[in-house]
C-alpha cells in the first residue's frame, strides 16, 4: 500500500473518491497526473492499462470519480443520485467486464483481476461495478464522512454496532480526542497558572 493514497474506506469505490483530500492549502487532488493514477491503481491491487494512461485516460478516471463523489453525496443523505452521475456510471459499466480469479496474497486468498491487456475504461470498470453495487445494495447509513475538523475523507463503516465515526483513529481520531481533553481541562475564566 503506497503512503501516497488513503486507504481508509472499507470499500474500493469510496477509496477511489478519496483521493480528493483536505492539505495545508485548502483541497487537493492527489490524481495529479497520469502517474499518479496509476500508482493509486497499484497500490488499489487494480491491473494497469496496458497502453498506459494519457491525458484523456486521466480525465475519465476523474470524470468517474467526481460522478462517484457526487453519486454517493447524494445517496448517503438519502436522496437519489442525479441522472448526469448514473449515466457517467452506466458508461463506465458499458465496457467488457474483466473476470477477477482467484489469487494468493502471503497467507490469504483474494480475487485480483488477471493481467490482460487492458484500457483505461477496462481498468476503471471494478471501480465503477464497486459504487453501483454499493447505491443498490449497500446501507447509505454505513456511508459516513470523517467527524475530523476539516477532513473529507469518506469511509464504509463496518463495525458491528455502526458507531465509527473517524477515516483513522490514529489521526481525526486522536486530534479530536486531544481537542476535548484541551477544552476540559483549561482554566474556565481564561487565566492560566
Amino acid at each position: 500500500m503506497s503512503t501516497d493514497f488513503f486507504f481508509v474506506g472499507n470499500h474500493l469505490a469510496v477509496d477511489f473518491t478519496n483521493t480528493v483530500v483536505r492539505g495545508p492549502d485548502g483541497i487537493q487532488d492527489l490524481l495529479t497526473d497520469a502517474d499518479a493514477f496509476r500508482r493509486w491503481l497499484q497500490a488499489a491491487g487494480l491491473p494497469l492499462p496496458a497502453a498506459g494512461i494519457d491525458a484523456t485516460g486521466l480525465a475519465t478516471a476523474l470524470e468517474l470519480r467526481e460522478a462517484i463523489r457526487r453519486a454517493f453525496g447524494a445517496w448517503r443523505t438519502g436522496e437519489v443520485p442525479a441522472k448526469n452521475e448514473l449515466n457517467m456510471l452506466n458508461r463506465a459499466l458499458d465496457h467488457p467486464r474483466p473476470v477477477p480469479l482467484l489469487a494468493r496474497r502471503g497467507d490469504e486468498l483474494v480475487r485480483r483481476l488477471p493481467d490482460l491487456e487492458l484500457s483505461v475504461e477496462e481498468a476503471l470498470w471494478p471501480i465503477a461495478d464497486r459504487a453501483s453495487d454499493l447505491l443498490v445494495r449497500g446501507d447509505r447509513r454505513r456511508l459516513k464522512a470523517c467527524a475530523g475538523h476539516d477532513c473529507v475523507l469518506s469511509f464504509l463503516d463496518i463495525s458491528r454496532n455502526g458507531s465509527r465515526r473517524w477515516c483513522r483513529m490514529d489521526a481525526c481520531g486522536n486530534r479530536s480526542k486531544a481537542a476535548r481533553h484541551y477544552r476540559r481541562c483549561r482554566p474556565d475564566d481564561g487565566h492560566s497558572k
